[in-house]
């Protein structure tokens, strides 16, 4: 077998694959994959193949309670410090989760940033050049290639002669980050064919040959009466090549007028359209769900889903929510998880093992499962899936150093093959730093 740097071949190379695959499953996946991949082609092949079915054993490990959490170090050097409402994501490209911004006590708000190395689990903070964006909270985060997009966001109140109004000040600037470089920029638009000042939004990058586009969804209006918002329902795209705006028209079918607040958005893949969400909307203090597709140009349609998350003992105000493999993922935490008890009320034998353990200070996760390869996307009239086609996560008894009762207004995402929780810290007069969590499947 030929080398990349030409030495000798080891044991290792006379391994078959099936081997080789078992062993890099036990390798971080994140730079030590990257390194493994250089060794020679073989490696590089069977490397490739096991990133693929990262998620597809996350999601196996899930449903078979085999998971492990993990909690990141907050007592470090460069950690971003007690604050809310900051912005979280995961870049691929350096395989680090990044946190911005965000407002801490005495209405004092951050424009700093932050980066986590997933492989190192290790915190610092780049130095950035560029256009800074100014210091706000509750922005519109997520990545693209090697680019970090930010959008609008919730800037300090704007000062007056007799001190600050107290309103809210929104923002609609996008400022993109290129981690190459620690570079920010801003990116130029014209008022009347972009969004309007905004907050709290949800956004998704949806990626094709032509033209990728991130999606804009929901979020927050500046109001004239303090310590209240405009809720927004609007749907802007902006194409990542030309950096033009569009303003999206919406269709409503099987299920109304979408007038609630939307609290969660998850891109999907599905046969009815490339650009797939599954939108929960908190609507008279109930969560409805939705479906959001793309249905023509700059044209999306709404189709409502008769799913009762209390049915399945999700009970909390906005679960967690993100795409997994070919299912749906919703989480909830807690002490006492009530999808946890809804297992039980089902599976007397869950509760004989739990006690059996003997082992106090455990916590548990549980959650509801939709595949999505059993909803018919075609007629969405009937996606509600039986019961017996669901699945409710059996619990996973975590042990943790620190109080694993994450609030429901935590960030959820996907890294490589791990579920990635950013928290807030646990008392406002915490001087630790944020939280991070990681629930990996067990190797």
């Amino acid at each position: 077998m030929d080398r990349v740097d030409g030495s000798e071949p080891s044991v290792m190379d006379g391994l078959p694959e099936e081997i080789l695959e078992k062993i890099f499953h036990f390798l971080c996946p994140y730079r030590e994959f990257d390194v493994a991949a250089l060794v020679c082609k073989k490696w590089h092949r069977i490397i490739r193949g096991v990133e693929k079915n990262l998620n597809s054993v996350l999601e196996k490990r899930l449903k078979s309670g085999e998971i492990e959490l993990y909690t990141v170090d907050e007592n470090t050097t460069y950690n971003p410090k007690h604050r809310s409402d900051h912005s979280v994501c995961y870049n691929d490209y350096t395989r680090s989760l990044f946190v911005f911004g965000g407002s801490g006590a005495n209405n004092t708000f951050f424009n700093d940033l932050f980066q986590l190395d997933m492989n190192t689990l290790v915190w610092a903070r780049p130095v950035c050049q560029g256009k800074i964006p100014p210091p706000k909270a509750s922005c519109c985060f997520c990545s693209y290639k090697q680019y970090l997009l930010l959008f609008g966001g919730r800037n300090p109140p704007r000062p007056s002669l007799i001190g600050n109004t107290g309103l809210d000040y929104f923002s609609n600037a996008l400022h993109v980050y290129d981690t190459i470089q620690s570079k920010w920029s801003v990116k130029p638009f014209i008022p009347d064919s972009s969004p309007p000042p905004m907050a709290s939004s949800k956004c998704c990058v949806f990626v094709d040959d032509f033209d990728p586009e991130l999606v804009i969804l929901g979020g927050s209006l500046e109001s004239n009466v303090i310590g209240t918002t405009i809720s927004n329902n609007s749907i802007w795209c902006l194409s990542l090549t030309t950096w033009t705006w569009q303003k999206q028209s919406q269709w409503f079918l099987h299920g109304g007028v979408v007038d609630g607040t939307v609290v969660k958005a998850e891109p999907i893949t599905s046969s009815l359209s490339p650009c797939t969400i599954f939108v929960v909307v908190w609507k008279h203090s109930v969560p409805c769900p939705f479906f959001l597709y793309k249905s023509g140009f700059c044209e999306w349609s709404w189709r409502g889903l008769s799913i009762n998350f209390s049915d399945y003992g999700i009970k909390t105000q906005h679960p967690w929510m993100l795409s997994v493999g070919n299912s749906l993922v919703f989480l909830e935490t807690g002490e006492k998880s009530t999808a946890s008890e809804h297992l039980r009320n089902i599976n007397p034998s869950a509760k004989q093992k739990q006690s059996s353990t003997g082992v106090k200070n455990r916590h548990e996760i549980g959650g509801l499962f939709i595949n999505q390869a059993l909803i018919d996307f075609k007629t969405l009239e009937s996606c509600l899936l039986p019961l017996s086609e669901h699945y409710v996560l059996p619990e996973a008894n975590l042990e943790s150093k620190l109080s694993f009762t994450i609030p429901s207004w935590s960030q959820v995402m996907l890294g490589r093959g791990e579920i990635i929780i950013s928290a807030l810290p646990r008392n406002k007069m915490c001087k630790d730093g944020i939280p991070i969590y990681l629930i990996r499947a067990k190797p």
